[in-house]
């Protein structure tokens, strides 16, 4: 079951294509080729992210964001398009990976790299990471949405391509996305 959300948050992720600009720029699925992931992967100044999904390539989306507060440590959940119903949550144990907790990267500018699996249509509960890893299980509906700390909690949100795409130095590349103004070269995923 976890798979089946982990895939249907990541489809809704790679499918959605929204501007945070005033005039939407769409990429020819053409022009993302080979080259564009070699840049990515041999130069940090050069970086040109892949924005749309490449047939036959998937994995999770580079995903980066910034928040109307510091929600850096809450743990995500994925609300429905009219945000009144949780579609996807995570499991207690589901926060930690090599006995470390998955909270997000911190980026340049303010930026945060997703590490969960986040969307435009998530929230954040007021509860940490900390606290959430260490339930026996996750606490019910009702309780997730009374919990819940913001509905609309983003500034700003970027679909920046695969993760993989990126090469082994995905904060390096991805900070020099960001710095040299590559994300408007992104999908801006708004609610």
């Amino acid at each position: 079951m976890k798979k089946k959300l982990f895939a249907f948050s990541l489809l809704i992720i790679i499918s959605a294509n929204f501007s945070c600009h005033s005039t939407k720029k769409t990429t020819n699925k053409n022009s993302i080729t080979k080259a564009n992931t070699e840049a990515i992967k041999s130069s940090t100044k050069t970086v040109s992210p892949i924005v749309e999904p490449v047939f036959g390539r998937i994995g999770p989306a580079a995903a980066v964001y910034k928040t109307k507060n510091d929600y850096s440590n809450l743990v995500p959940i994925l609300l429905s398009d009219d945000g009144n119903t949780i579609v996807s949550y995570p499991a207690p144990t589901d926060l930690i990976i090599n006995g470390k907790l998955v909270l997000p990267t911190k980026l340049s500018k303010g930026y945060l790299l997703d590490n969960r699996g986040i969307n435009a249509h998530s929230a954040f509960l007021s509860i940490t990471y900390e606290d959430y890893s260490k339930l026996q299980q996750p606490p019910s509906m009702a309780e997730m949405l009374s919990k819940i700390a913001d509905k609309h909690p983003f500034i700003e949100f970027y679909n920046c391509g695969l993760r993989s795409a990126y090469g082994q130095n995905l904060v390096e590349n991805i900070n020099a996305l960001i710095e040299n103004d590559g994300l408007k070269k992104c999908n801006c995923l708004t609610k």
